[in-house]
């Protein structure tokens, strides 16, 4: 089953600022939308797929590769 995830939105967040999405250009992450575990360079774990831009959110299908035990 997949599950819609919400990657940023409009509203502010824990350091006091707020990134607006419609500014947002997703053009090079489009082109390799790798997801890696707690960020780190190499650990990719998949990838995200129909990334959308809508009301104020960026959203996305992420898929796990199932490889390693960390995906």
């Amino acid at each position: 089953m997949e599950k819609r995830v919400r990657l940023t939105n409009d509203s502010l967040n824990g350091f006091g600022y707020r990134v607006l999405t419609a500014g947002v250009d997703l053009s090079l992450y489009e082109k390799n939308p790798v997801i890696l575990y707690m960020h780190e360079r190499g650990k990719v774990i998949g990838y995200m797929k129909d990334i959308e831009v809508r009301d104020g959110e960026i959203t996305g299908v992420p898929v796990f590769d199932e490889v390693t035990e960390l995906s």
